[in-house]
C-alpha cells in the first residue's frame, strides 16, 4: 500500500480533518450532496469521498485503522493486539462481538467495554 498524499477514496473509520474542511462552505456542500441523495450509499463515507474527491488525502499505515475481518483468527487477533493503534470491527463482525470471546482481541474488546460500563447493542 502507498502511504502519503493521494486523491484515491478513503475509509472514514479514523480521520483527522484539517480545519479548512470544517467550515460553513464545506458543510453547505455536504448538505447539498445529502439533498441530491446520490452520494450517500455508505452513509458518511461515500458522501465524504465524493465531497473531497479532488482533494489530496494523507493515508496512514494500516495500524492506525486496523480492520478486523469477519473470519477473525487467533493469529490476526494477536497481530492486531501487538501492532494496532486503532481497531475497527467491520461488517458482520461488529454484530458477532456479543457472542465472540475466544479470540484474544475480542476478549480485550469485552474487557475494555465492561471496564467503561458500556453495554453492547446488537442491531438497531
Amino acid at each position: 500500500m502507498d502511504y502519503g498524499p493521494s486523491k484515491r477514496q478513503f475509509n472514514s473509520g479514523v480521520m483527522l480533518i484539517k480545519q479548512k474542511y470544517i467550515s460553513n462552505e464545506w458543510f453547505d456542500r455536504a448538505i447539498d450532496l445529502l439533498h441530491e441523495k446520490t452520494h450517500t450509499s455508505v452513509q458518511d463515507q461515500s458522501l465524504l469521498n465524493h465531497l473531497w474527491r479532488d482533494e489530496n488525502k494523507l493515508f496512514l499505515p494500516h495500524t492506525y485503522n486496523w480492520k478486523v475481518p469477519p473470519d477473525l483468527t487467533d493469529e490476526v487477533g494477536e497481530k492486531a493486539m501487538s501492532d494496532a493503534r486503532v481497531v475497527h470491527f467491520v461488517g458482520p463482525v461488529k454484530f458477532k462481538l456479543a457472542r465472540m470471546s475466544e479470540n484474544v482481541l475480542v476478549a480485550k474488546f469485552h474487557e475494555l467495554r465492561e471496564a467503561a460500563g458500556a453495554p453492547i447493542r446488537i442491531g438497531r
